[in-house]
């Protein structure tokens, strides 16, 4: 078999059940990664936090697909929302690798990526 085959029966077989849960983690990130990125004042972990987050939830959820998919919507949302910023996409990107290592969970992102509390649409450093 040539690898496009074995990767979308890879997809087939893990598919309905991931796709199901994809909307409800994927449009709350790109909101998140939307807004933070639309603000130079955002600070960068405030960025990256979400990220995180997102690639360790769908790594633990999911396994190896979970990971194929994190890893395409992160340099997606990346690509689409930091065109300018190529120091920020890089810091975003590697919080999603580290998001997809097998330890990284939401409390860990949080601790690796801190952020303070939005105030009048602002993000605060910790």
């Amino acid at each position: 078999m040539d690898r496009e085959h074995l990767l979308l029966q890879f997809l087939a077989d893990e598919g309905p059940d991931v796709f199901d849960h994809l909307p409800s983690l994927v449009l709350p990130l790109l909101n998140e990664v939307s807004a933070a990125a639309s603000n130079t004042t955002t600070p960068t972990s405030c960025l990256a936090r979400p990220l995180c987050q997102a690639n360790a939830e769908l790594s633990r959820r999911y396994g190896a697909t979970g990971r194929v998919l994190a890893a395409l919507i992160s340099n997606v949302a990346t690509r689409a929302f930091l065109p300018d910023s190529p120091a920020r996409r890089h810091h975003a990107l590697h919080a999603s690798r580290w998001g997809r290592e097998d330890a990284a969970t939401w409390t860990t992102c949080n601790l690796a990526f801190p952020c303070g509390a939005k105030s009048n649409g602002i993000w605060s450093s910790v």
